[in-house]
């Protein structure tokens, strides 16, 4: 029989040449086999002391410069208010709080660590976000502070003891004077402090001890202030105020890692809005309708309660609005 010549087989349509066969796989043994490397395990998160410590450093040029720059220029503005008032002295009220609570010397400590507790929060500050909202707070704070105490001079009665027995007292009020009284300057910023220091301590989810020892400073520094007789219950009341007030606005770096949704958020706003309503309440009720004028009745009832509606206002309406297409 006749074969088909090489040619006409490699090129006939439908002939295929396969490949020829792959060997086998050859077994390897088990011990011959490359070892796998265990998964490595990840770093523990740094501790909440070691999430804080950078922000000491951050900025520390700036903030050797500007804090010395700001305390000097406010005590500068201070003392001079105090010493030469503009407008006659008005003579605080005395609650039963005030006669409740004695003079105790023990206070003075807290009263005193007052200047050691109010510049943690901007040793703290990381960022010109921080940086910025900080010193926009710190501003308003004292600038309405001192607003009152150039406009409305206040001071507090003399107390029933004789102060010389006392050779911390005396120094104390030799140096500052019971005027410039209304609203506590001291309360406003042991607020204002632990309002911040709070915020810095959530973020770096910090125990929950010393978030109660952050409390707790700012209480005893709060009541120092009266158990010192530096200052009564109306100066106290309208301190809360202006130091919950001053500390309104949270930077985005300290509200993002610590409110998962806007419900947390809402509620911390909701929360320091009704602080400042009530201690501006209480205000106006030790103040009594002899030292309360319209404008009093304006920064201390109306704003606070339409702070408060706005804040609700604002909340209906994110719920309540169709979501986007």
């Amino acid at each position: 029989m006749a074969t088909a010549p090489a040619d006409a087989i490699e090129t006939h349509p439908r002939l295929k040449i396969l490949p020829p066969p792959s060997p086998p796989p050859v077994e390897r043994h088990a011990s011959a086999r490359s070892p796998v490397a265990p998964p490595a395990a990840s770093a523990p998160p740094p501790t909440w002391f070691r999430q804080l410590a950078p922000r000491c450093v951050a900025h520390w040029p700036l903030k050797a410069f500007a804090i010395p720059l700001f305390v000097t220029a406010f005590f500068a503005a201070y003392f001079q208010l105090l010493r030469y008032p503009v407008f006659p002295v008005t003579m605080m009220p005395l609650t039963t709080i005030d006669r409740l609570i004695g003079f105790h010397p023990v206070a003075l400590l807290p009263y005193a660590a007052l200047w050691l507790y109010v510049f943690l929060a901007p040793a703290l500050l990381q960022g010109r976000r921080e940086i910025a909202v900080y010193t926009a707070e710190v501003i308003a704070l004292t600038g309405t502070a001192l607003g009152f105490f150039h406009f409305w001079p206040t001071a507090v009665p003399p107390p029933a003891f004789d102060t010389t027995l006392h050779p911390l007292l005396a120094f104390l009020k030799n140096v500052d004077a019971t005027g410039n009284a209304c609203p506590s300057l001291h309360v406003a910023f042991a607020i204002f402090t632990a309002i911040w220091l709070a915020r810095f301590l959530r973020v770096a989810a910090a125990p929950a001890a010393w978030h109660l020892l952050n409390a707790a400073t700012a209480a005893a520094i709060v009541y120092s202030t009266l158990a010192t007789k530096q200052h009564v219950a109306v100066d106290m009341f309208a301190g809360i105020a202006l130091g919950a007030a001053a500390a309104c606005v949270a930077p985005r770096s300290l509200t993002a890692a610590t409110s998962t949704a806007g419900r947390n958020q809402f509620r911390n706003r909701l929360m320091l809005a009704f602080t400042v309503s009530l201690s501006g309440k209480l205000t106006l009720l030790a103040l009594g309708p002899d030292l309360t004028g319209p404008v009093a009745i304006a920064l201390l009832f109306v704003i606070p309660d339409l702070w408060i509606l706005a804040l609700v206002g604002l909340q209906f309406y994110r719920r309540c609005r169709p979501p986007l297409a």
